[in-house]
């Protein structure tokens, strides 16, 4: 599931920017949450379970927007377990860490670059 696209860094090891350019681009807190509880219930109607990817280029790239999002899937009682791709430097924000467990996170994976020297302090 995409959330929103683009990356604003441009990093020369990293094709996003040559792909989407510069700017991001985000769908509605509805869309995402609405598409969510859709998975829900076609997982229910047939026993089954729903896992998420979110495959967004850095899912908490703009992390107000990300806060905002994860209250509305917890308000909505969207939680389904997901995965995404996100920054380590963001994850020194213990609320934005709190809802993402909240919100049903099984896992992320952690991109870094070595030229960002706040980055490897972590």
């Amino acid at each position: 599931m995409e959330s929103g696209r683009g990356c604003p860094y441009g990093c020369e090891f990293c094709t996003v920017t040559g792909f989407f350019g510069d700017s991001i681009r985000f769908r509605s807190n509805e869309s995402v949450v609405n598409e969510l509880l859709r998975l829900k219930a076609r997982a229910r109607e047939e026993g089954g379970q729903i896992a998420v990817f979110f495959i967004d280029d850095n899912f908490a790239i703009n992390v107000k927007r990300t806060k905002s999002l994860l209250r509305d899937i917890i308000a909505a009682n969207a939680q389904v377990h997901w995965v995404a791709q996100i920054s380590a430097n963001l994850l020194r924000d213990e609320e934005l860490v709190d809802l993402i467990a909240a919100s049903g996170a099984s896992g992320f994976s952690l991109g870094w670059s070595p030229s960002i020297r706040p980055t490897l302090r972590m």
